[in-house]
């Protein structure tokens, strides 16, 4: 992060927010590192946030735990780019968390219908299915996507599925 805000007149905006955010997601960062993103973020969103702004800016908020932040940003991204298959698919996601299963299903179900049926989408719409009860589809589609890829998170999700319904 020392050498991205070094050079930052150097490069393009996105192109240091990408990095930051994946500096945050491969590594645990102390207090002044996550700030010093949080006023790279605060600086872009003074700009016209364009639809890839705002997927990093979601990326940066789910990632930081501002679920509120992140539902609002997938939305925005929605309004300008109607299905946009990951912006569904995080929305989705961030719904079920939140409790509101009715409105996650359709998201996840159009995402999938979009581009087919991804591993992560499958994850998705097994974690919306686990929210709302529905603990055979949910088992059905983890299934499914961990014959596609054998990610560890998808073999834990796998198993809250289990734990949760009781089998």
């Amino acid at each position: 992060l020392e050498v991205l805000d070094q050079v930052r007149s150097q490069l393009p905006e996105l192109a240091r927010l990408a990095a930051a955010f994946e500096v945050m997601a491969q590594a645990d960062l102390n207090e002044q590192a996550v700030s010093l993103i949080e006023t790279w973020v605060d600086e872009s969103q003074a700009a016209k946030l364009d639809a890839p702004r705002q997927m990093l800016m979601e990326n940066f908020a789910r990632q930081s735990g501002d679920i509120e932040r992140a539902t609002e940003l997938n939305r925005r991204i929605l309004d300008q780019v109607p299905g946009k298959p990951a912006a569904l698919n995080n929305l989705a996601w961030l719904l079920a968390i939140q409790g509101a299963t009715d409105e996650a299903i359709p998201l996840i179900e159009q995402a999938i219908d979009t581009i087919g049926p991804f591993p992560t989408l499958l994850d998705t719409r097994a974690m919306v299915r686990l929210a709302a009860g529905d603990f055979a589809g949910a088992i059905e589609d983890l299934e499914a996507a961990l014959d596609q890829d054998e990610s560890d998170p998808m073999r834990y999700h796998l198993v809250l599925v289990y734990l949760r319904s009781g089998d």
